[in-house]
């Protein structure tokens, strides 16, 4: 689970980036507190959180799945 929460992590600060966003916009667009979003990008959370499938949508991801090997 650590490397998909990784890969989300990574999709997520880049996508962040092409949109021009800071973490605190994108807090503020799924309603969460700025500190949160923080701790979700930098692997503090442990688990995954409930909040990863508002994010996604707020940047207009998806999570992906494929089989090791295939990209």
């Amino acid at each position: 689970m650590d490397a998909v929460n990784a890969r989300i992590r990574r999709a997520v600060k880049v996508r962040l980036a092409e949109l021009d966003m800071t973490q605190a916009d994108l807090a503020e667009r799924v309603g969460v507190k700025p500190q949160y979003v923080s701790d979700i990008l930098t692997g503090k959370v442990g688990k995954v959180p409930d909040a990863w499938q508002k994010i996604l949508e707020a940047l207009d991801l998806e999570l992906v799945t494929s089989k090791k090997g295939e990209a």
